[in-house]
């Protein structure tokens, strides 16, 4: 969470979105949260919600109507997610005033089913995973804004990439990384874009960003990081962070075949949905590293210098890695 934003929210924001969303304060359950102050909250119907609370720094009301209506947009096509939810005064966004600028509270239906486990790991659950992507890829094609104030941006204007050296020290320690950053963001920058290519995407669907329904079926949710990118990066993002992570200890193969067994079922279930150029798949390792790079800009914006052993241990990895480009680019 960015410091200054931190510093600004207190129990009063929190009670005034809640109320504002037929809830309370006491009926609210903290789930954390990066980026945004996040909730599940209950209505006096017994009605279940999660409730997302983000301050002006980060997103304006037009741009974060430009998120919900592309949710409710998919929803309304057969993407099963979870749509978001008008408060008791009908507005899908509240504006909750603070001591600078102002927080705003939005709410989504609370998605079925859990975060994936351990014994839900298999080739039906990476091609299930593909086919939701491939699927909003389809359906993004033919999506356009009800208001040109709620288009998203493209994804170089993002904070964490366009000012990313305001974020990344400027040392002899970080030169090389910024430096790799900055070409890797200038190769992708001259891609060509195609209405089969590039769009809006969801841009963050990795393992915590979706639920498994008793049928095994994908649920996503979490579309604040949604701006107009290459498909292809919707793939590296789910890439990334299985090779990264591994928690589910999954992956019992070296790293080169890991990768080729995650890529070919993810490819298999999004070609059930959509289609993709082989170009793309070559560009795939170049999409790997600009996700990594994000990360270093990403960790240095919200911790800002107050960080911990822990922190400060993974951002010196995260720079190592940045630098590194080594041919499984993972």
């Amino acid at each position: 969470m960015i410091p200054s934003t931190k510093r600004l929210y207190n129990d009063q924001i929190l009670s005034e979105a809640a109320k504002r969303f037929g809830s309370s304060m006491q009926q609210t359950k903290d789930l954390g949260g990066f980026e945004s102050f996040v909730y599940e909250i209950e209505r006096g119907d017994g009605r279940q919600f999660i409730m997302k609370i983000t301050h002006s720094v980060r997103r304006t009301k037009d741009y974060l109507m430009g998120e919900l209506e592309f949710v409710n947009y998919l929803a309304a096509n057969g993407v099963q997610t979870s749509v978001a939810v008008p408060s008791v005064n009908g507005e899908l966004i509240e504006m909750i005033e603070a001591k600078e600028g102002y927080f705003l509270a939005y709410a989504f239906e609370k998605a079925e089913g859990r975060l994936i486990e351990v014994t839900d790991w298999s080739e039906s659950l990476l091609q299930e995973w593909g086919r939701v992507i491939g699927q909003m890829h389809r359906l993004t094609k033919d999506y356009t804004p009800s208001n040109p104030a709620y288009k998203r941006q493209e994804w170089s204007e993002e904070d964490v990439f366009a000012n990313r050296k305001k974020y990344i020290p400027a040392d002899a320690k970080h030169e090389k990384a910024l430096e790799v950053f900055d070409a890797l963001l200038k190769e992708i920058a001259e891609l060509p874009k195609t209405k089969d290519s590039y769009s809006l995407i969801h841009n963050d669907l990795h393992q915590s960003n979706f639920f498994l329904t008793p049928n095994q079926k994908i649920i996503p949710f979490d579309f604040d990081d949604c701006v107009y990118h290459y498909f292809i990066n919707d793939i590296a993002i789910v890439m990334y962070h299985l090779m990264l992570h591994n928690k589910f200890g999954f992956l019992q193969r070296d790293k080169k075949e890991s990768a080729e067994f995650i890529l070919a079922n993810l490819m298999e279930g999004y070609r059930k949905e959509n289609s993709l150029d082989d170009f793309w798949l070559q560009k795939l390792p170049l999409f790997v590293r600009k996700r990594r790079a994000l990360f270093l800009s990403l960790c240095h914006q919200v911790w800002q210098g107050e960080m911990n052993e822990g922190q400060v241990e993974r951002l010196e990895m995260i720079r190592k890695q940045v630098e590194e480009a080594d041919e499984l680019f993972f």
